[in-house]
């Protein structure tokens, strides 16, 4: 059974390193996922939106990075967090 968690504001701040500006920005430039109202003053963003979406970040970065040809990297965790090796030109 697939359990999902919402993270509220103050998680996501933590979680993206964005400032609550920031990802209310993304949100209304359809940059970040939508929320789910929750209740009439509530509203959550599911876990697994949120991790594809950093995902999606991680992956462009290391695409970026490749592409400039200064990085070699490796992954550590599929879901999140990347490992980065930098190499002087």
């Amino acid at each position: 059974m697939h359990t999902t968690k919402f993270y509220r504001i103050p998680e996501l701040c933590e979680i993206t390193g964005l400032s609550e500006s920031g990802l209310y920005k993304l949100i209304r430039e359809n940059r970040f996922p939508k929320g789910v109202k929750l209740t009439s003053r509530a509203t959550g963003w599911p876990n697994d939106l949120v991790e594809e979406w950093v995902a999606e970040r991680l992956e462009q970065s290391t695409k970026q990075t490749f592409a400039d040809g200064n990085c070699r990297a490796k992954r550590v965790d599929p879901q999140i967090q990347t490992e980065a090796v930098w190499e002087r030109s």
